[in-house]
């Protein structure tokens, strides 16, 4: 519960910081782009450039998280394998007979 309680606090966190990187690139770009310290495809190169590097961050982040969280995970899924199991066979249960992978259905 605390790994699924911190993933839902900070995967919002991790997909909102990179479009503020990108409004403050807008900004910024614009201005100089409006100032002539920039051509209009510098801007765009620039843009396209961060805009191309957010993806396989923000899925570094992802990734990172979710292994963190695995250890936990994977201690909770052999516990409940390990456990006994609360339905057993009745004492006069008949065996299966053992299959031998022929199909015997009349056709």
């Amino acid at each position: 519960m605390v790994a699924t309680r911190l993933e839902a606090t900070y995967n919002p966190v991790i997909g909102f910081l990179p479009q503020l990187g990108l409004a403050a690139v807008l900004l910024l770009g614009g201005e100089s782009v409006i100032h002539a310290h920039l051509t209009l495809g510098q801007f765009t190169a620039f843009y396209l450039y961060v805009n191309m590097l957010i993806t396989p961050m923000r899925s570094l982040g992802v990734t990172l998280t979710s292994l963190s969280a695995q250890p936990p995970r994977a201690r909770a899924s052999f516990q409940l394998l390990d456990r006994e199991p609360h339905l057993t066979d009745a004492p006069d249960a008949r065996r299966c007979p053992r299959a031998t992978g022929a199909c015997s259905c009349a056709t």
